[in-house]
C-alpha cells in the first residue's frame, strides 16, 4: 500500500479514537455550563488569553472545538512520528516540538476566530 494512504488510515482511526474518548469520558467529567474555575484547562486558556465572554460564546461550542483541536493534534503527531525512521529518542524531541508548535498555533487562531465572532455578534445585539 501506499504510504501517504496508510498515513491517512493511521490519522483518520488515531482521530477518531482520540475524538471518541474525548466526547465520550473528558467532555462528560466536566460540567455542560460554563462555571468560573470548573472548566479544563485548554478552555480555561482560551478564556483567560482572549479576553472571551462566556454569556456571549457558548461553552459547549468551545468544548466541542478543544475536543476536534486536541484529537487533532495527537492524531497528526502520531502519524509524523510513526513515519519517521529515526531512534527512539529523536522521535521524542520531535512529536514534543511538533505537538508544541501545534497547540500553540491551533489555539492562538482558534483563540482569535472566537474572540472576532464574539465581537461580531455583540455588534449585531
Amino acid at each position: 500500500m501506499n504510504v501517504i494512504v496508510k498515513s491517512l488510515i493511521y490519522f483518520g482511526i488515531c482521530f477518531i479514537t482520540v475524538l471518541l474518548i474525548y466526547l465520550l469520558f473528558i467532555n462528560r467529567k466536566f460540567r455542560k455550563e460554563y462555571k468560573e474555575g470548573k472548566e479544563q484547562v485548554e478552555i480555561y486558556y482560551l478564556i483567560k488569553r482572549f479576553n472571551l465572554n462566556m454569556k456571549i460564546t457558548k461553552y459547549k461550542t468551545i468544548k466541542l472545538i478543544v475536543s476536534f483541536l486536541n484529537s487533532f493534534i495527537v492524531a497528526f503527531t502520531f502519524t509524523v512520528i510513526i513515519n519517521l525512521k529515526i531512534k527512539y529518542a529523536y522521535k521524542l524531541m520531535v512529536a514534543f516540538l511538533i505537538m508544541f508548535v501545534l497547540i500553540y498555533s491551533l489555539y492562538e487562531i482558534t483563540g482569535r476566530i472566537l474572540k472576532r465572532k464574539e465581537l461580531k455578534n455583540n455588534d449585531t445585539k
